[in-house]
C-alpha cells in the first residue's frame, strides 16, 4: 500500500472517529448540559479521554516501532510478547491505585470544584468508573502499532471507532429512560466508556492474530520495507518458528512468556513514559487549561466541548502522522539521508497547514454558530453557547501550531530524541500556566484558551530549534511558496465566509452546512487558482504504488 494510500485510510479512520466524537458529544450536551454534573464528569472523563486520544493517535509508536523495527524477527516476536504483557500488568496495578486515590486525582483535575457540595466527589465517582478503559485501549495501541509495522492499517484506522459508538449507544438508550436524573446518567456513561475500551481491545487483538486479507500488508510495513532494503531480514514470507507464539504468513506476532526485563525491554519501558507525555503535549496543554477553568462556573464544560471541535484537524495531523509519517521518517533516518528527512518533514508540514490554516481561520470566524448548532439544545443553554465559542475562538489561533508540533514531534521521535521532546512539551506546559492564570483573570475563559494555544506556539517553536540544532529543520523555496499560497488562499476563504455570515447572522443547522459547504468550496477552488495544490499532487491519491 503507497504512503499516499495509507495516509488516505489513516485519514478516514481519524475523520470517522473524530465525527463520531461530535456526535458522542452533541449528545453529552443535550443530556448533561454545562452544569455542575457535567463539569464532574468532563473533569473525571478528561484522563482516560486524554490516554484514548495519545493512544489511538499511535502515542505508543515513537518507542515501540524503532524500537522493534532494530530486532531480526524471532527477537521482535519476543519483545513484542514481553512488552504487552508488562504493560497489560503495570496498567492493573495503575488502575488499582486511581482506583484507591480517586479522590486525590479529583481534586488534582478539578481544584476549583473542591467548594461545591458533592461536585468534588462526583468527579471521583467517574474517574472510579470510567478509568479502566485505559486498561483496553492502551493494550489495543501497542496492538494497533505492530499492526502498523506490517502495514495494515485497517484494523488500526477502524477499531478506535468502538468507543465512541459504544458511548452514542449508551446516551442513546439513557435519553430514553426519562425516570434517570443527571447523575446516574453520568454514572452509566462512565460505565460504558470502560466496556467500550475492551471492546476495542478484544478488535484489534482479533486482526492481530489473524492472517492478512488479500492485499493488504504487502511489502508496505516497516519490516517489509526494511527487508528490500536489505536492513532487515524478510519477514513477510516467512513460516512461524517456535512454539508459543501466534503466528502467519508474517512470522510470530508476539510470542507470549514470562517477561524478562532485557536490555531492549527496559530501553522500550524507559522511552515509553516521554513518547506518551510528548505524543499527547497538546492534549496536555488542555489538561492544564481544565484546572484553571475549574474555577470558573460552567469553565470545565466550556472548554471540553470547545476543544472537541478542534480536535478534528489536529486528530486527523497526529494519526497521520504517528502511524504512516513516522515509520517512513524511521526508515530514512536509518539510512542517514538528512536531506531525504528534511525533505519528507517539509511535505508533511506543506499537507498539515493545508488543512489547519483554513480550519484555524473557519472555527475562529464561525464559532458562535458551530457552538449554537451543534451542542444548544436539551441542558445546553444559551449562556453555554456564547462561553463555548469565546473558548473556541481562543483554542483556534492555536491550531496551526498544535499540527505543526504533530509533525515536528515525529523526526524527533524517528531519531530517538524523546528527552528533546519531552522539554519542548514541558516548556508548553510552563507557557500555557504563565499565559493562562493572568489572561484567565483578566478575560475569563476566553483568556485560558488564549494561554492554550500559545502554550502550542512555544511548543511548536521549541521543537523547531531542536530539529535545528542537529541539522533536521530547514524550510526549503518549494516549501515557502507552497505555504503562502495556502495563506493567500485561507485569505480567500476568510473573506468570502465572513461577507456570508453578514447575510445569515442566525444559526441554524442548514445555515451552517451552507456555510461550511460553501467556504469549504471556495477554499478548494482557491488552492487551485493559487497553485497550492496542482492536478499532479491530487492524481498522487489514485496512482498505484
Amino acid at each position: 500500500m503507497s504512503l499516499i494510500r495509507s495516509s488516505l485510510l489513516v485519514g478516514l479512520g481519524a475523520v470517522a472517529s473524530r465525527v463520531l466524537g461530535f456526535v458522542r458529544d452533541i449528545l453529552f450536551a443535550q443530556a448533561l448540559g454545562a452544569g455542575p454534573v457535567a463539569d464532574a464528569f468532563l473533569a473525571a472523563f478528561r484522563l482516560p479521554n486524554l490516554v484514548r486520544r495519545i493512544a489511538a493517535e499511535g502515542g505508543l509508536n515513537p518507542a515501540l516501532i524503532p524500537a522493534l523495527a532494530r530486532l531480526e524477527p524471532e527477537e521482535r516476536a519476543k519483545l513484542a510478547g514481553d512488552v504487552i504483557t508488562t504493560f497489560a500488568l503495570g496498567l492493573l496495578g495503575l488502575t488499582a491505585l486511581i482506583e484507591i486515590g480517586a479522590g486525590v486525582i479529583a481534586f488534582v483535575l478539578a481544584p476549583g470544584l473542591q467548594g461545591d457540595d458533592g461536585t468534588l466527589a462526583l468527579v471521583a465517582l467517574y474517574t472510579r468508573l470510567g478509568f479502566p478503559t485505559v486498561i483496553g485501549v492502551t493494550l489495543a495501541s501497542l496492538g494497533a502499532a505492530l499492526l502498523n509495522m506490517r502495514g495494515r492499517y485497517t484494523a488500526t484506522a477502524l477499531a478506535p471507532l468502538a468507543v465512541n459508538l459504544g458511548l452514542i449507544g449508551a446516551i442513546v438508550i439513557l435519553e430514553n429512560a426519562n425516570s434517570l436524573g443527571v447523575e446516574r446518567k453520568a454514572i452509566w456513561l462512565a460505565v460504558a466508556s470502560s466496556v467500550s475500551g475492551f471492546v476495542q481491545l478484544v478488535l484489534v487483538a482479533v486482526a492481530l492474530f489473524s492472517p492478512p486479507p488479500c492485499g493488504e500488508g504487502q511489502g508496505r510495513g516497516v519490516s517489509a520495507t526494511l527487508s528490500k532494503s536489505g536492513a532487515d531480514t524478510p519477514t513477510s514470507n516467512s513460516s512461524p518458528q517456535g512454539g508459543g507464539g501466534l503466528g502467519h504468513s508474517g512470522g510470530d506476532v508476539a510470542r507470549f512468556q514470562k517477561p524478562r526485563l532485557s536490555p531492549a525491554l527496559k530501553s522500550l519501558l524507559l522511552a515509553g513514559l516521554p513518547a506518551l507525555v510528548a505524543s499527547g503535549a497538546a492534549q496536555l496543554f488542555i489538561l492544564v487549561g481544565t484546572q484553571i477553568a475549574s474555577f470558573f462556573p460552567s469553565g470545565v464544560s466550556w472548554l471540553y466541548y470547545a476543544d472537541r471541535v478542534v480536535q478534528l484537524p489536529v486528530g486527523l495531523v497526529a494519526a497521520l502522522g504517528a502511524s504512516v509519517l513516522l515509520p517512513e521518517i524511521a526508515l530514512r533516518h536509518r539510512g542517514g539521508d538528512a536531506k531525504a528527512i528534511i525533505a519528507a518533514q517539509n511535505r508533511a508540514l506543506e499537507i498539515a497547514l493545508l488543512l489547519a490554516l483554513p480550519a484555524c481561520a473557519a472555527l475562529a470566524i464561525l464559532a458562535e454558530p458551530i457552538a449554537a448548532v451543534l451542542f444548544e439544545r436539551g441542558a445546553f443553554t444559551p449562556a453555554d453557547t456564547k462561553g463555548t465559542a469565546l473558548v473556541l475562538m481562543g483554542l483556534s489561533l492555536g491550531l496551526p501550531f498544535a499540527t505543526l508540533g504533530k509533525v515536528l514531534s515525529q523526526t524527533l521521535f524517528a531519531q530517538g530524541s524523546l528527552r528533546a521532546t519531552l522539554l519542548a512539551t514541558g516548556l508548553g506546559i510552563i507557557v500555557t500556566i504563565a499565559a493562562g492564570l493572568p489572561l484567565g483573570a483578566v478575560f475569563g475563559m476566553a483568556g485560558i484558551a488564549v494561554g492554550i494555544s500559545l502554550g502550542c506556539l512555544a511548543h511548536a517553536a521549541a521543537l523547531a530549534l531542536l530539529l535545528k540544532r542537529v541539522g533536521l529543520w530547514a524550510i526549503d523555496r518549494p516549501a515557502l511558496a507552497k505555504l503562502s499560497r495556502i495563506a493567500a488562499s485561507t485569505l480567500i476563504m476568510s473573506l468570502g465566509l465572513a461577507a456570508a455570515l453578514t447575510f445569515a447572522p442566525h444559526a441554524n443547522a442548514a445555515t451552517l452546512t451552507a456555510l461550511c459547504l460553501g467556504g469549504l468550496a471556495l477554499y478548494g477552488a482557491s488552492v487551485f487558482l493559487t497553485g497550492a495544490v496542482t492536478r499532479a499532487e491530487m492524481a498522487l491519491f489514485t496512482k498505484k504504488p
